[in-house]
């Protein structure tokens, strides 16, 4: 009778056994950990996840992406208004990891867990009120120029501007000039080290899609004049007067992100993404409301990935939300992953 060793039927591993999650994670957080496998794992031939258990510690907005809110403002309603950089303006919130220089930079609010709208409305109304930042650092960033607002009854974010004789407008996320000026980096954060790195961001992204300003540069709406300005992303594409609200078109998204991407090195060729990263072993869904557990366990037929390394001594894992960015886990909270494992029917005995 053979005795098969070094071939489990399940692998379980979980962040906790990686001792450097905790010394070696950016501002105590980690996107992903290594599993060291005192005894390693022969002749595998598939793997497949079938149970995930961790806390979804993921803010509703995202640190790296999206916590700039951008918008025109121009002395008349013409289509000059959203082409123009020099109209371009900005209300930004800083990561919720952000620990200020001493002295110097005391105009902030933090980006934190927001469990309703009302609660994000408030932040952003002191970030973008008189002594809510700091234009040395924020060159975009107007005085008192906006203000936000939260309707329970449509359940819409909308913002109106403060200053007289002066149009509005929301800027698109994917709009060129958005992004020509984020490249820039001239938006920067002064830090404890003294240092004044530029506020994270990724190309396409900002704030304004999450609290419901989704419409694209590249969209032109079934509500627009004849003479539309591109750039505006609402229904009406066109810039209100000071003292008009402008309602977004969606509701806000207060999730976070809606799945986590789980990626193994030891199954090279076994899943692509959308954006053709190798290594994809599942994507789960985030069902849990913040600092919730989440829970997932697999339904579907046995499906194992083939494409894997045969013999496993070290395992890897890595986390990224559907948009490709980074999911963090605090370093206080555990994730724990088993799988399912298959080899050959003839496999070896040992």
């Amino acid at each position: 009778m053979a005795i098969y060793m070094n071939a489990p039927d399940k692998l379980l591993a979980d962040a906790f056994s990686d001792p450097s999650i905790k010394s070696n994670s950016i501002s105590g957080a980690y996107s992903g950990f290594t599993n060291q496998l005192n005894t390693p794992v022969l002749g595998l031939k598939g793997i497949q996840l079938l149970r995930m258990n961790f806390v979804n510690s993921v803010l509703q907005l995202n640190d790296n992406s999206q916590l700039m809110f951008f918008y025109y403002r121009g002395t008349s309603a013409s289509t000059t208004i959203s082409t123009d950089a020099t109209n371009l303006y900005c209300v930004r919130l800083v990561p919720s990891n952000f620990v200020p220089l001493t002295t110097g930079f005391t105009a902030y609010t933090r980006n934190q867990y927001f469990n309703t709208a009302s609660e994000l409305i408030t932040a952003l109304n002191t970030a973008a009120a008189a002594g809510g930042d700091s234009i040395t650092y924020n060159p975009k960033w107007s005085s008192g120029d906006i203000t936000f607002s939260y309707s329970t009854s449509t359940r819409r974010i909308s913002f109106t501007g403060n200053t007289a004789s002066r149009y509005y407008a929301p800027a698109a996320a994917d709009d060129p000039v958005v992004i020509a000026y984020m490249k820039t980096n001239a938006i920067t954060l002064n830090n404890y080290s003294g240092l004044t790195p530029p506020q994270p961001y990724v190309l396409n992204q900002s704030m304004n899609a999450r609290l419901g300003f989704a419409m694209s540069y590249y969209n032109r709406s079934s509500q627009a004049p004849a003479i539309y300005y591109v750039g505006a992303a609402s229904s009406t594409q066109n810039p209100q007067a000071n003292g008009i609200a402008i309602e977004a078109d969606t509701f806000p998204i207060l999730i976070g992100a809606q799945s986590i991407n789980v990626y193994m090195n030891i199954a090279p060729n076994s899943g692509y993404d959308s954006k053709f990263n190798k290594n994809l072993i599942a994507s789960i869904p985030v069902e849990a409301a913040g600092l919730y557990v989440g829970s997932y366990t697999l339904t579907s037929l046995e499906q194992p990935a083939s494409s894997v390394q045969n013999d496993v001594y070290t395992i890897t894992f890595t986390f990224t939300d559907e948009t490709g960015v980074p999911y963090y886990f605090n370093a206080n909270t555990n994730v724990s992953l088993e799988f399912n494992c298959f080899y050959d029917k003839n496999k070896m005995a040992y």
